[in-house]
């Protein structure tokens, strides 16, 4: 009896509480849910990934794993994942939101990592492009914060690791999206020390892919624009390599020009990277006239609009070209 009165009075003193307290419960009760929905998409990320591709769980876990994955969808989860992290979260919990997409033992860093050691399943190779383009987005909500510099240096290795193995092409490209958006947020960069993020090693990464039979055109024009950024954000890093980045630049314009079948691609890449390049490095180009009535060739050649035309990527790329460097 005692019990069942003492049970009587909690609910009647919980009907009792002011409205203000009943919401402040309410609101903490659904921020606790949200984060839990947060952590099992997270886990259900990662069971795909064990059924498709772990080699270093035991047997029980690979089982369990196989018997559900057919019923999750990569895609969907990771679309998932970006509504309660741009939608439902509050700003005071994006720190612990960060935390778990970027820190925490089921991380999206941690499946692309594992994923891409085995790329038989379409599934999980469509899933790694959209991790990117999660993240792309993602470091620039998480800086309007301040919030990202933490995982800065994390992201930029996975990427790179997961560059250097990946086969999807566009996965690559999307990989090249979230560098970028790494290093064109200056005011990222003004709280990192420089020598953490190991340019002249990435630079070195992105050469030697450059080079590779098996790089694609689309690829390589992300490698030049990527090149060029490098050589604008940390021309002291790159000096030693900037006669060998500028020779790249002309080499690929002055093939691509005189091809009778030019990749438009390659050649929008080349001037991309050639006007970030030359913000710091006009002075050492210049100094060589070749360069200069090479470049004059290559500008002439970027407006011309050959005939059915649909894109102008080239055109756009060679004003603005012009733009920043008519003085050369």
């Amino acid at each position: 009896a005692r019990q069942s009165n003492g049970r009587k009075e909690e609910k009647e003193k919980s009907q009792q509480e002011p409205p203000t307290r009943q919401r402040t419960k309410e609101r903490r009760r659904e921020r606790v849910l949200k984060m839990q929905a947060l952590e099992t998409y997270l886990e259900q990320l990662h069971s795909i990934g064990l059924a498709h591709f772990s080699d270093n769980v035991g047997d029980n876990d690979q089982d369990a794993a196989k018997r559900h994955w057919r019923h999750l969808n990569a895609r969907e989860i990771i679309q998932d994942i970006k509504n309660v992290c741009f939608n439902e979260i509050p700003e005071d919990q994006l720190g612990i939101c960060a935390s778990l997409i970027l820190g925490s033992e089921k991380n999206v860093l941690l499946f692309l990592q594992n994923s891409v050691v085995s790329q038989r399943q379409k599934e999980t190779l469509k899933a790694r492009e959209d991790v990117f383009v999660f993240l792309g987005e993602l470091i620039g909500f998480l800086a309007k914060h301040g919030l990202v510099q933490n995982y800065v240096i994390d992201i930029k290795n996975t990427c790179i690791d997961v560059f250097r193995k990946e086969e999807l092409n566009t996965a690559k490209v999307a990989a090249f999206a979230v560098l970028r958006g790494i290093f064109d947020l200056k005011s990222l960069l003004d709280l990192l020390d420089p020598s953490v993020l190991r340019v002249a090693q990435l630079s070195n990464v992105l050469l030697e892919e450059f080079g590779s039979s098996k790089c694609a055109p689309t690829v390589k024009s992300e490698i030049l624009t990527m090149m060029g950024l490098l050589c604008d954000l940390f021309p002291d890093m790159l000096k030693e390599q900037a006669s060998r980045v500028q020779s790249l630049f002309m080499t690929t314009l002055t093939m691509q020009f005189k091809s009778k079948k030019p990749d438009m691609s390659l050649i929008k890449g080349s001037l991309e990277g050639l006007t970030l390049f030359l913000n710091k490095f006009a002075g050492d180009f210049s100094a060589t006239p070749t360069n200069v009535s090479s470049l004059f060739g290559f500008v002439r050649n970027g407006l011309v609009l050959l005939p059915g035309l649909t894109r102008f990527s080239i055109p756009i790329a060679t004003c603005k070209l012009l733009q920043h460097h008519s003085a050369v």
